[in-house]
């Protein structure tokens, strides 16, 4: 059945419920899709009665279309009918959970078309807390939208569309919690937790618990992030990207604004094929420094690495531009990231023979660096399993200098003897 032909049989009050669904997906993506079969004498047509009760839920089943275009004047014209032909989309039990489980102001919920799920938000100037039927308990901020399953205490899933929120999740561990967040699922077993979706990319942030964060997509590259208490991650939403880095948090939950990035419980910061862009502001955020860059400088250049959060912002940048052909300068009020080759006496950025590496074993890159630099690269690979790298390389570096570079990014130990190097774990 087609488009045209499913939306005529809404609005003849044929459709079943799930053909509804779709139909309200449809209206909801593309509400001029209605001029097509309702002429303008049928907006002015009164609708039949029905009860304030119905009517209620009816308006609440129009709202994702009203919000979609803004149209006020049309909709108020086009509810009636429309809510007549969705009347079949609802549910007995649909009013049951909107009376139970929301509050009034600052909230407004609705019921979407297949009763499967309920939504809520804040409209409110602060945060406000409500109580999920699992017992959960759900702060939201302001202008905040989530929607979450109907059946809520057998499908403990919620779906963050816009905003943030904090969610103290009640223990169940035959039902896990879950928080999709565009392409991102954070799933606990019994923790307090912050998911922010306001900004381009999603931040959580774990203060009680355990939590784990991963790519939706089966064709991802970057491994699930399992979160300590004390650590939050950020997310890249176009690029398969995470960064883990400690969270200074107060008794409440809240985070602390100030305080540096050795503050709190977590002791690595790791970048997993991270955006150099997204990497420098995490990094000014944590740091509380100012880091300015040309963004057209830093495209396709990502990162891969992980530090100490004993370690200095100097020598963590210097690592940065080293595998990336970039360099820094001092700035008024921050510091400035630039190509190598625009500073007076540094070299080019882009060497003979250049090689770009994107989340490369560090196994496969040694195996590389030998036939590069002619020279043998010792190792145990239990020490080197699961480490990667992500830079640029040139036969023009000094093999010893790169191997430093590479080694102090994850946590190794490079030694030179009479046969080559060998690399080690620290202890």
């Amino acid at each position: 059945m087609d488009k045209q032909e499913l939306i005529r049989k809404f609005l003849n009050n044929e459709c079943n419920r799930e053909e509804a669904a779709i139909v309200e997906e449809y209206l909801a993506s593309d509400p001029d899709l209605l001029h097509t079969f309702l002429p303008q004498e049928e907006w002015e047509q009164p609708g039949a009665a029905a009860s304030a009760g119905d009517m209620a839920l009816k308006q609440e089943i129009w709202q994702p279309v009203e919000a979609a275009t803004r149209k006020r004047t049309v909709y108020r014209k086009l509810y009636t009918a429309v809510a007549i032909a969705a009347s079949i989309l609802l549910l007995v039990t649909a009013g049951a959970y909107f009376g139970n489980y929301f509050p009034s102001a600052p909230y407004t919920a609705h019921v979407p078309a297949n009763a499967a799920s309920l939504v809520a938000q804040n409209h409110s100037g602060t945060a406000s807390t409500f109580r999920l039927p699992d017992g959960s308990s759900v702060t939201l901020y302001p202008n905040t939208t989530l929607r979450y399953s109907a059946d809520f205490t057998q499908n403990r899933t919620v779906h963050l569309l816009s905003g943030k929120a904090i969610f103290d999740v009640a223990t169940d561990p035959g039902h896990p919690f879950t928080v999709y967040s565009g392409n991102i699922a954070t799933t606990a077993l019994g923790t307090r937790f912050l998911v922010d979706h306001s900004q381009k990319n999603v931040n959580v942030q774990l203060y009680e618990g355990k939590v784990m964060v991963k790519y939706l997509s089966k064709n991802a590259q970057v491994l699930p992030a399992v979160l300590l208490p004390g650590e939050q991650c950020f997310v890249n939403l176009q690029i398969d990207g995470i960064a883990i880095a400690p969270v200074r948090t107060d008794n409440t939950g809240k985070a602390v604004a100030q305080g540096a990035m050795a503050a709190g419980k977590a002791s690595m910061l790791t970048f997993d094929n991270v955006p150099l862009n997204d990497a420098f502001d995490i990094l000014g955020g944590l740091f509380h420094q100012r880091i300015i860059y040309n963004t057209s400088e830093m495209e396709r250049m990502y990162f891969t690495g992980r530090f100490s959060v004993s370690d200095s912002l100097s020598a963590i940048l210097h690592i940065f531009t080293a595998v990336n052909g970039l360099a820094v300068e001092n700035a008024n009020g921050g510091i400035r990231i630039v190509k190598a080759a625009q500073t007076a006496g540094g070299k080019p950025a882009a060497g003979p023979g250049e090689i770009q590496y994107s989340g490369t074993s560090l196994e496969a890159l040694f195996s590389e660096m030998e036939m590069m630099f002619h020279v043998k690269i010792r190792y145990n690979r239990e020490d080197i399993a699961h480490k990667y790298f992500t830079g640029t390389i040139s036969p023009e570096d000094d093999a010893a200098k790169m191997l430093a570079v590479i080694c102090r990014m994850n946590q190794l130990q490079v030694i030179k003897d009479s046969t080559g190097f060998r690399i080690m774990s620290i202890k």
